[in-house]
């Protein structure tokens, strides 16, 4: 099977998109932050402009993933909203 990685910027965020994203929180509890919701996403996306989308693409579908942030610099992505359990 093959696995297809793509970054992309909030606001291309498409209703498919944000369905398979929903489907994702509903079945892993991990995921039932509202930080962790396309909303909150792409409410900061629309005050920075490093926040991407990672869509994860293999023979079953598309899926969108976690937000990351592009660090200036050529930094490392890190996570645009950091979980509880995660340090920094």
């Amino acid at each position: 099977m093959s696995v297809n990685y793509f970054l992309i910027k909030t606001e291309d965020l498409d209703a498919g998109l944000i369905a398979a994203w929903r489907s994702i929180q509903a079945r892993e509890p991990c995921f039932e932050s509202p930080y962790f919701c396309p909303e909150f996403t792409q409410a900061v996306g629309s005050v920075r402009d490093d926040v991407r989308v990672v869509v994860i693409e293999n023979d079953a579908g598309r899926r969108a993933s976690s937000r990351t942030s592009a660090r200036p610099g050529g930094a490392a992505a890190r996570s645009a909203a950091r979980s509880p359990t995660t340090t920094a």
